[in-house]
């Protein structure tokens, strides 16, 4: 059985990758058929998503935003 990463390790990946604490981020729960936005990390039914398009972008064609959300699959 694969072990879960721990809450303190999932805030800093979503930190690393967003550049904004968990805890001020936007919750809301998701059924299915609903839409979430371009998924930056993820932690069992828990994900970190992009809300709207993205600000920027660099040479490779990598997308930067500066929006996010927490999304919980309910």
């Amino acid at each position: 059985m694969e072990r879960m990463e721990t809450l303190e390790s999932f805030g800093a990946r979503v930190l690393a990758r967003t550049g904004v604490e968990m805890n001020n981020l936007p919750r809301r729960v998701v059924h299915d058929g609903d839409c979430m936005g371009h998924i930056m990390c993820s932690r069992g039914a828990v994900y970190v998503c992009a809300i709207g398009a993205p600000f920027d972008e660099d040479e490779d064609g990598t997308p930067y935003f500066d929006t996010f959300e927490v999304c919980v699959l309910g």
